[in-house]
């Protein structure tokens, strides 16, 4: 069953976004209340593999954090994941 307070899973995952080379993804638990019917963290690990080596306009910035947005067409028949 899934809690609110669960730590975020993290996976050792290398991909170069930005030009800033990430070795680790956390993947928080939230996404698990309103999308495990389709969404799993093998789903978000392929979807951040597609991230890698190119770059991303600042989508929108809050308090001096930066925030970037990417649309990732994916599957069958095709879906548009953010």
């Amino acid at each position: 069953m899934y809690r609110m307070s669960e730590a975020p899973t993290s996976y050792k995952f290398e991909v170069t976004v930005n030009g800033h080379e990430i070795n680790e993804v956390l993947i928080g638990r939230h996404y698990l209340k309103k999308h495990s019917s389709y969404m799993n963290d093998e789903l978000i690990l392929e979807l951040v593999s597609y991230l890698d080596g190119r770059d991303f306009p600042v989508d929108s910035s809050t308090s001096g954090i930066d925030y970037f947005a990417a649309d990732i067409e994916f599957g069958e028949p095709p879906k548009i994941y953010r």
